[in-house]
């Protein structure tokens, strides 16, 4: 990310894990201050973006700057939401 965000001005990175337990390592990962952090030696911040905050006012805002580094993360089943079959006790993947 440092990489692609300072020499080429990448700002939009998409994270996509198996699961959860792997999203929320990452997301430690991804948080300053953390114990897990791997931020100290970068020169930005990345905002994380999740299915929980991504609705929120505040990400919203985050997402529409144009000088913020973003991290797009989330698991596979939150981008891929079953639909429900009428009638039928299974379920169909849109």
């Amino acid at each position: 990310m440092e990489l692609f965000a300072t020499a080429y001005g990448v700002r939009d990175f998409a994270i996509v894990t198996p699961g959860r337990t792997i999203l929320e390592k990452t997301r430690d990962n991804l948080t300053p201050g953390h114990r897990k952090s791997l931020l100290g030696p970068m020169s930005f911040t990345p905002v994380v973006v999740t299915a929980e905050n991504f609705a929120t006012p505040v990400m919203r805002a985050a997402m529409d700057d144009p000088t913020r580094v973003k991290v797009y993360l989330f698991t596979v089943q939150s981008l891929i939401k079953p639909e429900a079959k009428t009638g039928r006790k299974t379920r169909e993947f849109r």
